[in-house]
């Protein structure tokens, strides 16, 4: 390679020898050198080598363009869209395929043809200005119009420029028939959607986030009062309370996030009066908020009312179609119905151990507990949650919650209503973009929608719930085969069909009426024609299941004519009044307590009758503290003067703003019985004072009786030592006789004076029972030995008594055992104890010779002897050394035997 030294010189040299090659002269005008040529000729052949790639470079571009060229061809060709090229008067020069198929022909034969041949003659005009468009603005225009053969009719939109080339445009073609048809359809639905509104029963209205009111129907007028032109100059706080948007403000930074709320709230009308509605609110696409109200005045007095008469009535919670709980604010659950355990899979044994936060996902646990510390709130609030079942299934339910006071303390009420159904119908309308779809599936009634033919167009899910049809008969589409279906669960069918023949025959007509059912439900229909501007294309279908509040209505009725039969004629005093003490309400059974009618005491004031007046202080004072009295006894004054004792059950009625409003209370006449009670506790003072008096009557005799019987026994003795053998038969017979007969003597004397100690001078310990039958059982080990008896004896307690006294206890039961024993066979003893509640429960069981059925009770009075003393010796009194023994530690002794068989003797010790 030419070492190169310098690049201007090079560039002389070429610039040389490109000169010499343009002149070609016969013989060079300039002398070179040998050195000179020789640096030429290098240069011209490096020139040359130069070219040579510049040649190759520039035929590798030509044939990239070539293949560019190609891909944009067949890009143009098959693009989605159509290409026109045309002259100013609108001829087609060059069109690619899809240009070709939007217009039905071959792209060969349109070439030459003009466009307008193509184009409907409704749009000929258009497509004309579009064209002079083009010319006048030179920049990029856009038309809808139609082209048109002898097959179809397409709507495509033109858009178009100036072309590169003078005197020519390109023009794009889109099909936007198929976005036409779904305009047309959008507008037909609005129509049909906005009739369903107007005739809606709830009021709608709609607000900005600032909360002006923007629209309301027709419905919202009759609802509040006001017309639609003065709302549309409101804010929606116009139409709330103070106190209402103050404690609970829209909220619309929750819509704002897509999330729906349900409240209750207090509306102002505009004659001033309050109702109370239900608001469901909701964020549109369109930045708007939507609410829907309804009138909760009626429902919410009727269940008040209920709740008056019986509140958390098992009939009526088990009754609910959903599940309800009731729980305290340590989570713990108190009442719950059926519906709860079999939605749940758990039994009542398992949920009594269980905590509201076990059926729900941690993401929902706080919100449940938030309800629970927040349980002094007195509001109904309405939430959507899904709740777990035991085999882990997920189940939305809409769940009302309220707090109650329940057994003086407060609890958290929960009400739910499986919402699968309805979360399944919300999934599919969030796929719409329509607001009126929305407002369709939150209202409460069953809405069906069909056209004048009478073919089903569409229908809300409520409307499948309360007509309980199944959804693929509706899917038929057939309205007839629906009525067919429902006919055979009418009261009156044929009042049905007339009303349906009648407005099917008559399109412009509305109709408002009830129907009843054979199972005892009761709707409310309303229907109203479907209109698009003045043509009648269908017919509304609405229906709300009212079978509660006619229900409410009769149950009120009759509840009212029970209790007020039971107020009049019932026996005890049924009584009402205010927190100063006068009786607003008193039943008529106040003559026989008071010897004063109802009217006498109604308005007067309660101390008038108090034997003291004091009491109705301290009486007022215990039931502010508890709420509610139970068996509290006080003493009243009749009219003629005299003392009536009563027993009164009071509670103390709140206001729903939680102030005291009143007490209401029964009194009970008690005079009798605590007249029988006086008289029982003074026998019993009297019965007390005599028993002292026996007992030491009895210590007394037999410690005054031991000595002349020591004497007695002590004369005999001697007259035996000095006499025997000089007196005759008889009186050595006589002298064994008076010897015997001291004996026994003493040894009931012994006896009785025991068993008049027993309770006396006691000490109280804890006591183990296994060392005192121990105990007892060494004391008697050599009975034990001679008889060879088997004694087995299981772990014993240890309780609180008097160890002396029960080791005796033990010592005779076993002793007896040991007495009353079979000859023949081994003697065979047990002793055990079970817990029971609050005692133990002991059992000596033995086999000995068992005891009569007619002597079970005989045994245990004192001195009772079964048997001949030759057979078995002793006093008779150990088994009442026993019962008292048992009786003075709070507990009762009996026996189950049957002769010959054995006996088993059980008693009972307090576990204290």
């Amino acid at each position: 390679m030419v070492n190169i030294k310098n690049i201007s010189g090079i560039k002389t040299l070429r610039q040389k020898a490109e000169d010499l090659l343009k002149k070609k002269p016969a013989k060079s005008e300039q002398n070179w050198s040998e050195s000179e040529v020789y640096d030429l000729l290098e240069e011209l052949e490096t020139h040359q080598n130069d070219l040579g790639v510049q040649q190759k470079e520039l035929l590798d571009a030509q044939n990239r363009a070539e293949a560019e060229v190609e891909k944009y061809l067949a890009l143009y060709d098959f693009a989605p869209c159509g290409y026109f090229i045309l002259s100013e008067q609108g001829i087609i020069t060059c069109l690619n395929r899809y240009a070709a198929q939007l217009l039905a022909i071959e792209q060969s034969v349109a070439r030459g043809m003009h466009l307008s041949i193509w184009i409907a003659s409704d749009s000929q005009q258009e497509f004309n200005s579009f064209l002079e468009q083009i010319k006048q603005q030179k920049c990029q225009q856009k038309c809808t119009v139609v082209f048109e053969n002898k097959d179809s009719r397409k709507h495509i939109q033109l858009t178009a420029k100036t072309g590169t080339t003078a005197g020519q445009y390109l023009i794009t073609g889109v099909d936007v028939s198929e976005y036409k048809e779904i305009e047309r359809e959008v507008k037909m639905s609005e129509a049909k959607y906005r009739t369903l509104v107007e005739q809606a029963v709830d009021a709608i209205v709609i607000y900005s986030a600032t909360g002006d009111i923007l629209d309301a129907h027709a419905g919202t007028e009759n609802f509040i009062g006001y017309e639609r032109e003065e709302l549309l100059k409101m804010h929606v706080y116009d139409i709330l309370t103070k106190e209402e948007y103050t404690a609970k403000p829209i909220q619309y930074e929750v819509l704002q996030k897509g999330a729906s709320t349900v409240k209750q709230r207090m509306m102002r009308k505009k004659d001033g009066t309050y109702i109370h509605t239900e608001v469901r609110s909701q964020q549109l696409p369109d930045g708007r908020f939507l609410s829907l109200i309804r009138d909760l005045t009626e429902s919410i007095e009727a269940r008040e009312q209920i709740q008056k008469e019986k509140e958390l009535s098992d009939s009526i919670i088990n009754s609910l179609p959903g599940i309800f709980y009731l729980f305290n604010r340590d989570g713990k659950f108190i009442r719950w119905n059926k519906n709860f355990e079999q939605v749940m899979g758990y039994n009542s044994g398992e949920i009594s151990q269980m905590t509201p936060t076990n059926f729900y996902k941690s993401d929902q646990q706080r919100l449940i507990l938030k309800q629970i510390e927040n349980a002094a709130d007195t509001d109904l609030q309405g939430i959507e949650l899904e709740l777990s079942t035991k085999e882990h299934q997920k189940i939305p339910f809409y769940i009302n919650s309220r707090a109650i006071d329940y057994e003086a303390e407060k609890c958290l009420m929960g009400i739910g209503i499986d919402i699968t159904k309805r979360k399944l119908a919300e999934a599919a309308l969030n796929d719409s973009i329509s607001s009126l779809d929305a407002s369709l599936e939150s209202t409460a009634d069953g809405i069906l929608i069909v056209d004048k033919t009478g073919k089903i167009t569409k229908w809300n899910q409520k409307f499948v719930k309360i007509w309980q049809i199944p959804e693929d008969l509706l899917f038929q589409k057939d309205d007839t085969i629906a009525i067919k279906h429902i006919l055979s669960t009418l009261t009156y069918p044929e009042q049905f069909i007339n009303k349906v023949t009648y407005l099917y025959a008559n399109p412009e007509e509305s109709s408002f009426d009830q129907i009843d059912f054979l199972d005892g439900r009761i709707f409310e229909r309303y229907s109203q024609s479907q209109k698009i501007g003045d043509e009648v294309v269908g017919r509304v279908w609405s229906f709300r299941d009212i079978t509660l509040q006619k229900q409410t209505e009769k149950a009120l009725q009759e509840s009212e004519a029970k209790y007020r039969t039971i107020f009049e004629n019932v026996q005890d005093v049924f009584y009402q009044v205010d927190l100063a003490g006068i009786i607003q309400e008193v039943s008529p059974s106040c003559k026989y307590f008071s010897e004063f009618t109802r009217e006498e005491m109604i308005e007067t004031s309660v101390y008038e009758y108090y034997y003291d007046p004091k009491d109705r202080v301290v009486f007022i004072e215990a039931l502010q503290q508890s709420g509610e009295l139970r068996d509290y006894n006080l003493k009243f004054k009749t009219k003629s003067n005299n003392i009536k004792f009563a027993s009164i059950n009071a509670r103390l009625i709140y206001n729903p703003d939680g102030s005291p409003s009143h007490i209401d209370g029964v009194i009970r006449d008690i005079t009798e019985r605590e007249k029988s009670e006086q008289e029982i506790a003074a026998q019993n003072k009297k019965l007390e004072a005599q028993n002292k008096e026996l007992e030491q009557f009895a210590y007394i005799t037999s410690h005054d009786l031991q000595e002349p019987l020591r004497n007695l026994i002590s004369i005999a003795g001697l007259l035996k030592e000095e006499f025997t053998g000089q007196l005759d038969q008889n009186g050595d017979q006589y002298l064994d006789y008076i010897i015997q007969s001291s004996g026994r003597m003493q040894e009931l004397v012994k006896a009785l004076s025991e068993y008049a100690r027993i309770g006396k001078e006691r000490v109280i310990t804890l006591v183990n029972c296994n060392k005192i039958v121990q105990d007892a059982l060494a004391d008697m080990s050599i009975s034990v030995k001679e008889s060879g008896a088997s004694i087995t004896v299981e772990n014993l307690p240890q309780l609180m008594g008097c160890s002396t006294e029960l080791r005796q206890l033990f010592q005779n039961l076993i002793g007896n055992a040991l007495k009353f024993r079979k000859k023949e066979i081994t003697p065979k003893i047990s002793i055990s104890a079970t817990q029971q509640e609050n005692v133990w429960l002991f059992e000596v069981k033995d086999n000995g010779i068992g005891i009569h059925e007619n002597n079970k009770d005989k045994i245990f009075v004192i001195f009772k002897r079964l048997h001949n003393r030759n057979d078995y010796e002793g006093t008779g009194i150990g088994l009442s050394h026993c019962k008292k023994i048992v009786e003075v530690h709070g507990g009762n002794i009996w026996v189950n035997s049957n002769l010959g068989e054995g006996s088993i003797f059980y008693f009972t010790i307090l576990n204290t």
